[in-house]
C-alpha cells in the first residue's frame, strides 16, 4: 500500500507503478480527487484502474460546492494505493 497526501502525489504513484485500486479522497491538497480521476482516466497506463471515491462531506451542500452534477454522482476519493 502506498499513501498520498496530495494529488500530484498520488496521480505520480498511479502512473509509475499502477495499482489495482486507488481510495481517493475528493478533497486533497494541491490538486483534487475530481482531477486526479480525470488524468487517470485519460491516461492509457491507468485508465483502468479501479477508483473509489472517499469523502469527509458530511453535509449536501459540501457535494453541491465540490464540482459539477457528474462529479456528485461519485462520492470523494482518497490516495491510497493497493496491489494485489
Amino acid at each position: 500500500m502506498r499513501i498520498a497526501r496530495d494529488g500530484f502525489t498520488a496521480l505520480r504513484l498511479a502512473l509509475q507503478n499502477p495499482p489495482d485500486l486507488i481510495l481517493l479522497d475528493s478533497r486533497m491538497p494541491e490538486m483534487d480527487g475530481y482531477e486526479v480521476y480525470r488524468r487517470l482516466k485519460a491516461n492509457p497506463r491507468a485508465s483502468d484502474i479501479l477508483v473509489i471515491f472517499v469523502t469527509g462531506m458530511d453535509e449536501i451542500a459540501d457535494s453541491r460546492s465540490a464540482g459539477n452534477d457528474e462529479n456528485r454522482s461519485h462520492a470523494g476519493l482518497a490516495a491510497v494505493g493497493l496491489q494485489a
